[in-house]
């Protein structure tokens, strides 16, 4: 009978079966960019004032966009978002290695 042998110098893997709130919004940008260039090619921007209100436009489907400064706005809110999370990552990882650092000074003085 043989064995599987899994090296344990190797870190696992992590779980992508859920996308990341970054991934989700890089998509939705590419989904939004789409629509903007579908609505320039076909001359569809129906309005020039907007119809969907502040907080729909944050998670409304890019299909339901009728003019581009709708999709304009979406696009702006996504990426406002993802700088957001990037910069909470950034300070928890800072504070994060602070800890650390705090800790293996307290332990080399113990």
């Amino acid at each position: 009978m043989e064995y599987c042998l899994i090296p344990t110098d190797i870190a696992p893997e992590e779980d992508r079966s859920y996308p990341s709130p970054i991934a989700q919004l890089l998509w939705r940008i590419e989904d939004l960019e789409t629509r903007l260039s579908e609505l320039r090619e076909k001359s569809e921007d129906t309005s020039n004032f907007s119809r969907i209100s502040e907080k729909e436009i944050e998670y409304i489907s890019p299909k339901y966009f009728s003019n581009a400064t709708d999709i304009i706005t979406a696009i702006e809110i996504a990426r406002q978002k993802i700088f957001l999370l990037l910069a909470k990552e950034a300070s928890q990882e800072q504070t994060s290695s602070f800890i650390q650092l705090e800790l293996s000074e307290l332990l080399s003085v113990a």
